[in-house]
């Protein structure tokens, strides 16, 4: 049988709400637009982050993501040594 009152609806959303709290990220991962294509993307895999805010003067820019790492060019010998601002 479900407990349907509200101090049970209480208890197991106050459970939820701790859990989402101790799983979200307190840091947004930031970088500046001639940060190299490889180090953000390093700091992306050592914080498991999947993406970075690009900021100019504490004003955001723009946003890599994963998605967007997939599409630098392989083929592309330099691709790693660009600035992020060309590739996001």
């Amino acid at each position: 049988m479900t407990d349907n009152t509200p101090e049970a609806l209480d208890q197991l959303l106050s459970g939820q709400v701790q859990n989402l709290f101790q799983i979200m990220r307190r840091d947004i991962l930031t970088c500046a637009p001639v940060t190299k294509v490889s180090e953000a993307a390093r700091q992306m895999v050592e914080t498991r982050c999947s993406s970075i805010v690009v900021l100019a003067d504490d004003l955001p820019q723009g946003i890599w993501t994963e998605h967007d790492a997939l599409l630098v060019d392989p083929d592309d010998s330099q691709a790693l040594d660009r600035p992020i601002r060309e590739v996001m």
